[in-house]
């Protein structure tokens, strides 16, 4: 690497590389009056000269004065949805979410109670709809106490989730009830405040503590597309979404949302701020990825599951998104809608 900085003649030393045989990082300090605008514009001779799989992602390491630059050095295996489910309950995370496998070989499997809510984006062909689907499906199999709702304007993505038993209503197709639901979900955020008051909590954890004959579920609130909600009703559905996402959290409301379309009339500065974990699939642009990830990156990603997350706990890792095929969903769905729980846990180890 340092050759090749030498002979672009970018004025860096490199201070650092780790490699662990599918990505490697150099850690670069600039000379002074050197541009880290210089290397992002040498980033495909870079990729040649180390003969790469990918262009590098660029960061900035603000705080220690570093320019990272990141490689894919081989093809990345492809991750099974049931290679990372196996370890779901390895962890105490309360809302599991499968998402996949970082390039150094562990699962990842993230925990959506701490995030509190999560936005992901990415464009067609990226991964994005799988790595909801895994997220889905690996709530499902958790086997915590929760209620779906699922927000469908494509009216296709979430059908194979129409009969099982966690839906807090049936798939919502249409602005106007998507709107219902999120003002139902404000006023029962409201309840659910008023029974904590009375029981003097202020988590849900501690209510299901001092309440057992009176669990209150966790309520996953999934929004596929709500770009085409923001276009169609903007005012009024940013208003009631982030009224829930500022407190929600405490009474075991999350909300997850999904876009191919994140440019800034979408995800807004005041959406953004409500949703600190965000995931990024492969984006069509720069500024596409700026505003989901606050940097650039994800333009770079190859697709197909290729994804970064930045979230409490995970600062801008890549990892490769875990795939789960249809006929896999619809089995597991199948499960739950006739509440063979045995069956998920048979059908894994199957599969494994």
């Amino acid at each position: 690497m340092q050759t090749i900085l030498n002979q672009l003649n970018i004025k860096a030393d490199v201070v650092n590389v780790e490699n662990n045989g599918t990505i490697s990082k150099y850690y670069l300090r600039l000379h002074p009056g050197a541009k880290v605008s210089r290397i992002e514009n040498c980033a495909t001779e870079i990729a040649l000269g180390l003969k790469a799989y990918s262009k590098p992602i660029i960061r900035v390491i603000t705080e220690e004065g570093l320019v990272v630059v990141e490689l894919l050095t081989k093809p990345v295996d492809k991750i099974t949805f049931s290679e990372v489910a196996w370890s779901i309950h390895d962890n105490n995370n309360t809302l599991p979410l499968i998402l996949g496998r970082t390039h150094d070989g562990k699962s990842l499997i993230a925990d959506l109670s701490i995030m509190p809510h999560l936005l992901i984006a990415g464009t067609t062909g990226s991964g994005k709809s799988v790595l909801l689907h895994s997220i889905l499906t690996g709530l499902i199999i958790s086997n915590q106490p929760i209620k779906l709702v699922l927000i469908d304007p494509k009216k296709v993505e979430f059908s194979y989730y129409t009969n099982i038993k966690q839906l807090m209503y049936p798939v919502v197709t249409d602005a106007e009830n998507a709107l219902n639901v999120l003002t139902d979900l404000v006023d029962e955020m409201e309840i659910r405040f008023k029974a904590m008051s009375r029981s003097s909590v202020n988590t849900i954890k501690d209510f299901n503590c001092k309440n057992q004959n009176n669990i209150m579920s966790h309520i996953i609130f999934v929004i596929d597309e709500f770009s085409d909600l923001m276009h169609m009703s903007k005012k009024i559905f940013q208003k009631k979404l982030c009224m829930l996402a500022q407190k929600s959290r405490a009474c075991g409301i999350h909300i997850i949302m999904a876009t191919q379309r994140p440019s800034v009339d979408v995800v807004t500065g005041l959406i953004k701020a409500n949703f600190p974990a965000r995931i990024s699939c492969r984006v069509s642009s720069l500024t596409d990825s700026r505003i989901v990830l606050g940097c650039s990156g994800a333009e770079k990603l190859l697709g197909y599951g290729d994804a970064l997350i930045n979230s409490i706990g995970y600062d801008m890792v890549r990892f490769q998104g875990a795939y789960i095929k249809p006929e896999e969903i619809q089995k597991i769905c199948e499960c739950y809608k006739r509440s063979k729980i045995s069956n998920i846990y048979n059908y894994i180890r199957g599969v494994r």
